[in-house]
C-alpha cells in the first residue's frame, strides 16, 4: 500500500506528556531562581532541561502555568522583557515535586518526569 502525500507531511503534534515535562520543569527552574527568570536564561542554560525548546512552546507554557495560578509575570525596570515568577501556589507544588521524588523515585522513570529535577 501506498502512503498518500498528504498523510506524509503532516505536522508532529507535542504530546501531554512532552507538554507537561516542559511544565514541571519550567516549575522548579523558578524554584530556584527566587528572584525570578527572564525566557532567554531558561533557554540558554542548559541546567534548566529546556534548552532548545522552541520560543512558541516555552511561550504557551509559561502563558499556561500563568493562567494556572502557577506563575506570575510583570514587566522588568531594567531589561526589556517580561520577569517570571512562582506564586505561592506554583512555590507550593514545586515543594510537592521535590518531597515526590524523594518518596516516589520511581516516578521518575516515567516520561512526564525525565530529566526532572531541583537545579543545584
Amino acid at each position: 500500500m501506498v502512503k498518500s502525500p498528504q498523510n506524509s507531511h503532516k505536522k508532529k503534534k507535542k504530546s501531554n506528556t512532552q507538554k507537561d515535562n516542559i511544565r514541571f520543569k519550567i516549575i522548579l527552574w523558578g524554584f530556584n531562581n527566587k528572584t525570578g527568570f527572564i525566557k532567554n536564561s531558561i533557554m540558554k542554560d542548559s541546567k534548566s532541561g529546556i534548552k532548545g525548546q522552541k520560543w512558541i512552546e516555552l511561550n504557551n507554557r509559561l502563558n499556561e502555568l500563568i493562567e494556572w495560578g502557577l506563575l506570575e509575570s510583570k514587566k522588568s525596570d531594567h531589561v526589556d522583557n517580561d520577569i517570571f515568577f512562582l506564586t505561592e501556589r506554583g512555590r507550593q507544588v514545586a515543594n510537592e515535586i521535590i518531597e515526590w521524588e524523594k518518596k516516589f523515585p520511581e516516578l521518575w522513570n516515567f516520561e512526564s518526569f525525565r530529566g526532572v529535577k531541583l537545579i543545584d
